[in-house]
């Protein structure tokens, strides 16, 4: 199950009143709503867990300090739980992802940001996650 972080320059990070949100601004919330469906719907593809609901890939919004170099104007860093995955399965799932990202852009008639970078990691990692009142009940 992938974790995913979306760190932003204040230009992209949404604030919590939306309707204070600029374009770019609401591009990034849009982005961060429908990766869990993304990722779910790739499930194979990204060598994910079989059966992972759109609950286990959590999104969180972090924003640059605005002292920090060289970063760009949106960073999605993703770390998944899932481990021992060779080489060329992590070549080709790191395609996959920014394929699926870049067609978010298109198919969203969103505008890709000039700095755009993304990072992603393999476990393994171990937890649980417990959702509405344990309905919903994982572990990793």
């Amino acid at each position: 199950m992938p974790v995913i972080q979306i760190t932003s320059k204040p230009t992209y990070y949404p604030f919590a009143a939306e309707d204070k949100n600029r374009k770019p601004q609401k591009m990034v919330i849009q982005l961060a709503r429908d990766l869990p469906g993304l990722f779910v719907s790739k499930t194979s593809q990204l060598h994910m867990e079989p059966g992972t609901p759109k609950e286990g890939v959590q999104v969180t919004h972090c924003k640059f300090h605005a002292q920090d170099v060289n970063v760009p104007d949106v960073w999605i860093y993703i770390q998944f739980s899932e481990a021992d995955l060779t080489k060329k399965q992590r070549i080709k799932v790191v395609r996959h992802i920014k394929k699926m990202i870049l067609a978010w852009f298109a198919v969203n008639d969103c505008t890709i940001p000039e700095n755009l970078a993304c990072d992603v990691a393999w476990g393994p990692t171990h937890g649980f996650l417990r959702f509405n009142d344990g309905n919903l009940s994982l572990n990793w």
